[in-house]
């Protein structure tokens, strides 16, 4: 099985300042698992174009990222929660880049499956705010990219999102456009009741099922704090894979999101944690890829989400290249001590 993983130096270049959860050591820590498979090619793409990102976000929001881009040091974005540095935005075009040019690969033949390395990240990017350490929600322009470049081959497109937080950027960009049921989103996240009022951990008040009755394509699965693998396993086969297979996708991208496991740093689950493991994102990446051979010609692109712990992130990525390997479930391996995660500092949300 070929496969290839696509990243550029420059996303290690987006800064974010001292301590905080999403640093450039993440890239060094999923590179580290992907030097125990020596079949993974890893290719350093370039940047998508300016016309790919926006098919996606308005210019007006593109302008005023560029606008809040620092000459020097580490600023906040006007949106809060995203920081900002010199090289954020040439970082962000490469994430995207990065992305389109796995599908190229995978559509041309040139790969049979990808993994994509993002930073800053893109889940939580909406069409015209940057919020949640993301700025471009990659996996739609890499989706808008798919569906422009290969119209013939390329018409569904399914998004499939388990990082802990909801894929609020994703699903903005997608609900209510004239296509909107060309794509299947999924999203499992956790969520809470308090006071008889939904909250979803982040961002509050996203992914409330009773918003997309309306939206027969939308299927967001709220999770309590404690979920464990029987229950999140039996969400996904109840909720998820029927409608997938019966959806049938032409292509499928999966936001990989490593922080539902057990391990991960408090102050980024504000103590409410999901407890899982590897071997859960070693189950889904399966099944999804299953689900790709069977309907999509075995079509599927991984990309990097959340995974703020390094040890977590690296087991996390490990699994799933072993699925697109099609690789047993491989052991854990400590990372080195120079990737070890140091204390983080609360960013108070």
């Amino acid at each position: 099985m070929r496969t290839k993983l696509y990243y550029h130096p420059v996303m290690k270049e987006h800064l974010t300042g001292e301590n905080h959860p999403e640093r450039p050591e993440r890239i060094d820590a999923a590179l580290s698992a992907v030097h125990e498979f020596s079949q993974i090619q890893i290719v350093e793409s370039g940047p998508c174009t300016e016309e790919d990102v926006l098919a996606v976000h308005p210019p007006e929001y593109l302008e005023k990222l560029r606008s809040e881009i620092p000459a020097e040091g580490v600023v906040m974005a006007s949106s809060g929660d995203v920081m900002l540095s010199p090289k954020t935005l040439e970082a962000a075009f490469h994430a995207s880049g990065a992305i389109c040019r796995a599908i190229d690969d995978v559509m041309l033949g040139i790969t049979d499956n990808a993994y994509v390395l993002q930073r800053p990240g893109g889940h939580h990017a909406e069409r015209e705010t940057a919020k949640g350490f993301c700025i471009f929600a990659h996996a739609v322009v890499g989706a808008r990219y798919a569906k422009n470049h290969y119209p013939d081959e390329i018409k569904k497109i399914a998004i499939v999102d388990f990082d802990i937080h909801g894929g609020n950027g994703t699903d903005d960009c997608v609900r209510g456009s004239p296509d909107e049921e060309d794509f299947m989103l999924v999203s499992s996240h956790q969520a809470y009741t308090e006071h008889g009022a939904y909250q979803g951990l982040y961002p509050m008040g996203f992914g409330n099922p009773r918003y997309d009755r309306e939206h027969p394509t939308i299927i967001n699965i709220p999770l309590p704090a404690g979920t464990k693998s029987h229950a999140f396993r039996a969400a996904y086969e109840d909720k998820v894979f029927p409608r997938l297979r019966e959806f049938a996708p032409d292509l499928i991208l999966v936001e990989a999101g490593y922080d539902g496991d057990a391990r991960e740093l408090f102050d980024v689950t504000k103590g409410k944690k999901f407890l899982l493991a590897p071997d859960d994102f070693y189950w889904l990446g399966s099944e999804l890829r299953d689900i790709a051979r069977e309907h999509s010609k075995g079509r599927i692109v991984m990309v990097m989400a959340g995974g703020y712990n390094l040890q977590v992130l690296a087991d996390g990525t490990r699994a799933s290249l072993a699925v697109l390997q099609d690789m047993p479930m491989p052991k854990q391996k400590l990372l080195p001590e120079s990737l070890r995660s140091p204390p983080v500092r609360d960013l108070g949300y």
